[in-house]
């Protein structure tokens, strides 16, 4: 486990403790959150993925009333990741939205011929508190296999201040 990482307060602390720089002072807290799905069914274009799942949230990241929403309480630069499990056999594209701005163009990916499609994106949060959201830009079929894994994650670190 990382030292001095406040980021084992629950059961899930122990796994999540990689996401914590080992340098933190033991006063601080990371601003760390991890977000999953197991639905499955069509997205539609230009509409959130939800993440009616939460695994864990840490300082200043917590799921929103909307629970496509993610809040996110401090400024600072955030590692985003986030992975879709879909039946598509074309490629398919989603990105990242702060706040009602447009998607933000470096976090669009198009994943091709895998059933997984990933991406991972640095963001800059300037305006605190902020709503980050999960965006398919194409109709896109969520595959959970029943609910056996998870369809959709997404997890948010933030990395440093601004």
């Amino acid at each position: 486990m990382a030292k001095n990482c406040k980021c084992n307060g629950s059961n899930l602390g122990w796994c999540m403790a990689w996401l914590c720089d080992e340098d933190v002072p033991p006063e601080t807290t990371c601003d760390v959150g991890y977000f999953f799905s197991y639905e499955e069914g069509k997205q539609d274009p230009a509409t959130a993925f939800d993440f009616p799942e939460t695994a864990i949230t840490r300082g200043g990241i917590t799921q929103g009333a909307n629970t496509t929403e993610v809040n996110i309480a401090n400024t600072g630069v955030y590692e985003v990741t986030y992975i879709v499990t879909t039946n598509n056999a074309s490629a398919v594209r989603y990105g990242v939205q702060l706040n009602a701005d447009p998607i933000m163009m470096q976090t669009i990916y198009a994943g091709g011929q895998s059933k997984y499609r990933g991406g991972q994106a640095f963001i800059e949060v300037t305006t605190a508190p902020s709503i980050l959201k999960l965006i398919s830009i194409d109709d896109i079929t969520l595959d959970s296999d029943g609910g056996q894994y998870i369809s959709i994650s997404l997890i948010i670190k933030k990395v440093c201040e601004l």
